[in-house]
């Protein structure tokens, strides 16, 4: 009988140390009784046995779910600067018409100097199609300068400081419109000089965007107004928009 209690008593020890309330009760009177009472087994687990998950294996749990979202903002941060990439690298090699310019077209209200000065693109100017031809407009001697290099022939201020060719944007304060006279690009002995003091070419600038990206738009002959012209061998039609100069990135 001694002997009874005491296995009783360490079993109890034993148990309560396993912390598992429903299997102290069945192995108590299993060691009563001599009775076998079988013990539920999975997946039909106690309440107790379940709120008995390890502290390693909830934290190992945690960590995981962790990775994962990591990995997924990782993943998804990457698509997105390639998504952004492609874009800019398709947009760079589209071609517009000047049509389409022209619709979409967006004036600013304002510039300020720094805004107009920068390296241009000819757009569709029809005797310059070089793919390597730039336009220049720096800020030199307070005024707004326009040179050229076509990779044929370079003029203007830029490359010629004492050049006579010296095409100057005039503007007003904060403007986003100026006007400009390629007057003296044209030689005094050229059959197009005549034409060229009669205000041919003479132009409207406007700052703006089109297809997102920043331009000066030209409005057509004798400012807009249209007239006799030798190259073209007949009198220009009037147009508010005639040409883009595209701004280098």
């Amino acid at each position: 009988m001694h002997e009874l209690q005491h296995a009783k008593k360490l079993k109890l020890q034993q148990l309560r140390t396993q912390r598992k309330p429903f299997r102290i009760v069945t192995e108590l009177y299993q060691v009563s009784t001599h009775m076998k009472i079988p013990l539920p087994s999975p997946p039909y687990v106690s309440l107790d046995e379940s709120t008995e998950t390890p502290r390693k294996e909830s934290v190992l749990i945690k960590s995981r779910t962790s990775c994962k979202r990591i990995s997924a903002v990782v993943t998804l941060l990457t698509f997105t600067i390639i998504a952004v990439v492609i874009f800019y690298s398709v947009r760079s090699t589209l071609t517009f018409t000047k049509e389409h310019c022209c619709e979409d077209f967006q004036p600013f209200r304002s510039a300020d100097v720094q805004m107009w000065t920068g390296t241009l693109v000819d757009l569709f100017s029809p005797d310059d199609v070089n793919p390597v031809s730039r336009r220049f407009i720096d800020f030199r001697n307070n005024e707004l300068e326009i040179s050229a290099s076509t990779g044929t022939e370079k003029w203007g201020k830029k490359f010629f400081p004492h050049s006579n060719v010296n095409p100057v944007l005039t503007t007003s304060f904060s403007s986003a419109r100026s006007t400009v006279s390629f007057l003296s690009k044209i030689p005094k002995n050229s059959p197009l000089r005549s034409y060229a003091e009669l205000g041919a070419l003479n132009f409207t600038l406007t700052m703006g965007t089109a297809f997102g990206r920043r331009m000066l738009r030209f409005n057509g002959l004798y400012d807009g107004h249209g007239g006799l012209w030798v190259p073209a061998g007949k009198k220009v039609p009037p147009s508010d928009c005639d040409n883009f100069w595209e701004y280098e990135q």
